[in-house]
């Protein structure tokens, strides 16, 4: 009854948006970059703000961190803020940030790069406040860069004992987004494997010895966030996103200059690439729990020589919300399920979410390009896949996230007209186009990775069909 498919002049009765409707052009976001000492850049989106300044602060991480020290990263970044500075503890500091601006945050983001095994890997420092207020924001974010304060033990100590249960509870409660990062770790290049290793499943190892390491050598913690602090807060090659309204430009111009120039700029020493790879090999990790988070993954670029078409996003999309949905959500009894193909990467991963099975889900996976290939489409099928994903491309922004999306898009090197070259993909996508990915899901699919967090059980029983190479992470702690 579930799988019934609602009658066609009930559907009918449903208001939806036509392929007719769709705009044929993308929206372009006014971008003006602008290089001030040392390599620094103001990427600038003059846009309607309403008098607010919005402005993200980047870092480059690439070349400066080293590999052992990625999953400090968060902590680092935590601890600029949670720790305080110098000046003041981090209540006083919290107090300053609430009363000059509308919030102030530091966060790690490491990201796939268009076109690059290099990673776009930044520490941001991202805050808002008004215009006339540029000036003390920029000067808070001075303060936490470079005179935080690394001297609590106690406090770091709390910092990564919560981030250490954090991790944990996503072990058993989000096991889908520890087994997408452990597969993306395997197909998305060094990017991923950084991710990973900052943030996944070898994060949450690292922080385990972490909080032994700050209780019995705190001088030793100290002294790797300290070389942390003088390798990535430089003005060389700094990234600044601004977003506000056309009128302020100016004035925000002449603050970040002023903050660019009282950074340090001698050059740091460059580390090591991120270069290194997770096993490719089935896993499984064992967790105390009675449902299964089910993923397979693959690369359609590598292993399959695809060759990416904005059609992609079409088919996928429906993929994800046809057989995929249908077969492990609605008939398997998953409490959701998941389907994604990077378009800079290749990377091919099918996720389940509490599920209670383990074998059935990637039979369902494996039956993609079988589902793909044969699947009848009627146009009024078709245009409703186009016109969801282009509801997905244009789906709406803030002021800030336009600003931060047009960031990305120029750091990426992706052009207004790249874009619209695929959007013109995505909106001239054909039934052939779905029998074309789904030849390439087949071939990628059989050199593909299942890697699944579920139980002791549920393993033993997949374990010949699959020969997991099964470890229990929370031993570690």
């Amino acid at each position: 009854a579930q799988l019934a498919e609602d009658p066609p002049e009930l559907l009918a009765k449903v208001p939806a948006l036509k392929l007719q409707d769709m705009p044929r052009a993308g929206v372009s976001i006014p971008t003006e970059v602008t290089t001030l000492a040392h390599g620094a850049r103001v990427i600038a989106h003059p846009l309607i703000t309403n008098g607010v300044a919005y402005i993200d602060v980047g870092f480059p991480l690439q070349g400066r961190v080293k590999a052992e020290q990625l999953p400090m990263l968060p902590l680092f970044a935590a601890a600029l803020k949670e720790m305080g500075t110098k000046k003041r503890d981090y209540v006083a500091l919290d107090q300053q940030i609430g009363i000059h601006t509308g919030g102030l945050g530091s966060s790690v983001s490491i990201q796939p790069r268009f076109r690059s095994d290099e990673p776009m890997a930044f520490l941001y420092f991202s805050g808002k406040a008004m215009v006339g207020q540029v000036p003390q924001l920029l000067s808070l974010i001075q303060e936490m860069a470079l005179d935080a304060s690394f001297e609590s033990q106690q406090r770091f100590l709390q910092l990564v004992l919560e981030a250490k249960a954090g991790s944990e509870e996503s072990l058993v409660t989000a096991g889908h987004s520890v087994v997408g990062a452990r597969l993306r770790a395997r197909f998305t290049g060094p990017a991923g494997w950084a991710s990973e290793r900052m943030a996944g499943l070898n994060g949450y190892f690292a922080l385990c010895e972490l909080a032994k390491q700050v209780e019995t050598d705190w001088p030793s913690t100290q002294a790797t966030l300290f070389a942390l602090q003088q390798s990535i807060i430089h003005a060389n090659d700094l990234v600044i996103t601004s977003t506000c309204d056309p009128s302020s430009q100016s004035e925000v111009q002449s603050a970040l200059r002023s903050f660019v120039d009282a950074l340090p700029s001698s050059p740091p020493a460059i580390a090591e690439a991120w270069g290194e790879r997770l096993p490719v090999e089935n896993e499984a990790i064992l967790v105390p729990t009675q449902v299964n988070y089910v993923g397979k993954g693959t690369n359609l670029f590598t292993e399959a020589g695809y060759d990416y078409n904005g059609s992609a996003a079409v088919v996928t999309g429906y993929l994800g919300k046809t057989h995929i949905w249908n077969a492990v959500r609605v008939s398997g009894g998953a409490y959701g399920a998941f389907c994604s193909f990077d378009p800079f990467t290749g990377a091919f991963t099918q996720l389940s979410y509490r599920d209670p099975n383990l074998s059935n889900t990637v039979k369902a996976y494996d039956g993609s390009a079988e589902y793909l290939r044969n699947v009848q489409l009627t146009e009024d099928d078709l245009h409703k896949a186009i016109v969801a994903t282009i509801g997905e491309v244009d789906s709406y922004q803030l002021p800030d996230a336009k600003g931060r999306t047009a960031t990305k898009r120029y750091l990426h090197g992706i052009t207004d007209e790249y874009r619209q070259q695929r959007r013109d993909e995505i909106l001239g996508t054909t039934v052939k186009d779905f029998r074309t990915l789904a030849d390439a899901i087949e071939t990628a699919q059989a050199k593909g990775i299942v890697s699944v967090v579920a139980g002791d059980q549920s393993v033993q029983e997949a374990q010949a069909e699959f020969g997991f190479k099964a470890f229990s992470p929370l031993s570690a702690a």
